[in-house]
């Protein structure tokens, strides 16, 4: 049905248009690759408008992600087909404390990287001196 033209992204297009909730796109996405349109241009192109609803409510967009691909997954089931099928990446589950931690460092890892560099570059011997080791001993805390 969907397979040689764009019947299936025009009809998704159409339907974030028209204000269908992301659940009813969700749907409809897992209908037209079933159907046999190209999946991986689909998800693309429109998976901000896919997983809205989830990425407002977990205020996270890895778990926003994790359960809209879940509820497609689900969609898909019903077809008996899986997620894997169709080479969309499969949902993985993160603790919420890996997530938290996950946000607090997004958009710094340069800034990380380049500040973790420069502390191991302090440890190392200077001036041809061979390195020698060190240790730290006492109580945690």
């Amino acid at each position: 049905m969907f397979s040689n033209d764009n019947k299936g992204f025009f009809a998704l297009e159409e339907a974030i248009l028209s204000y269908q909730t992301p659940g009813q796109q969700q749907f409809l996405f897992a209908h037209i690759i079933l159907e046999g349109y190209p999946a991986w241009p689909l998800w693309d192109h429109f998976h901000k408008y896919l997983t809205l609803d989830y990425d407002t409510a977990m205020s996270s967009k890895e778990r926003g992600t994790y359960r809209a691909l879940q509820q497609i997954a689900d969609f898909l089931q019903d077809g008996s087909h899986s997620l894997k099928d169709y080479g969309l990446p499969e949902p993985t589950f993160r603790s919420v404390e890996v997530l938290l931690e996950l946000e607090a460092f997004e958009g710094r890892h340069e800034q990380l990287q380049a500040k973790s560099n420069d502390m191991l570059s302090a440890m190392n011997a200077q001036d041809g001196e061979t390195p020698s080791p060190f240790f730290i001993e006492g109580k945690p805390g």
